[in-house]
């Protein structure tokens, strides 16, 4: 499941200080190969952003400061947008690794073989990650990525197999 274009990185929580900085929380651990990303602006369009520093606030989230965003009321802006990339702009994943929107819409089946549903969105926990899988019969079910649960994910058939947690 290849894909190209634009993709979410992740997304702007509220200003941290008085400087510009603010709170990013992201799903790419590896920030240093950028330097220059976008936003989507509600009726503007797309904003080019050039990093000017960041660092880690523990977890997925990141303390960001941007070229020319040098005060909380410009911060304050961003707040709920989403940060963008180009996917071929990513770094490669190692084996085994997967970006979340690698797996969107990736098929789902129990151990046996049977379709449980669609990967419908990941959710982020304090612990971990967790699938959130919609059925045909629009039932939702979550799966927590762990071991336990994931026997195998190939990203490029969009295949995954689980273990559901009430068997």
């Amino acid at each position: 499941m290849k894909y190209r274009g634009p993709i979410t990185i992740g997304r702007f929580g509220k200003p941290f200080g008085y400087k510009g900085e603010i709170k990013l929380v992201s799903e790419i651990p590896e920030f240093r190969k950028f330097r220059t990303l976008r936003v989507q602006l509600p009726k503007l369009g797309y904003k080019k952003l050039e990093i000017e520093y960041f660092k880690p606030a523990g977890g997925h989230t990141l303390i960001i400061k941007f070229v020319g965003i040098d005060s909380e009321e410009l911060a304050e802006q961003l707040k709920g947008l989403e940060l963008l990339v180009d996917a071929d702009e990513l770094p490669p994943t190692e084996e085994g690794e997967f970006y979340f929107f690698e797996l969107i819409d990736a098929e789902v089946f129990d151990e046996s073989g049977s379709l449980i549903g669609k990967l419908e969105y990941i959710e982020t926990t304090p612990a971990h990650e967790v699938f959130v899988i919609r059925t045909e019969e629009g039932k939702e079910i979550m799966i927590p990525v762990v071991k336990e649960f994931i026997k195998s994910i190939d990203k490029d058939s969009g295949r995954i197999v689980v273990k559901l947690p009430n068997e």
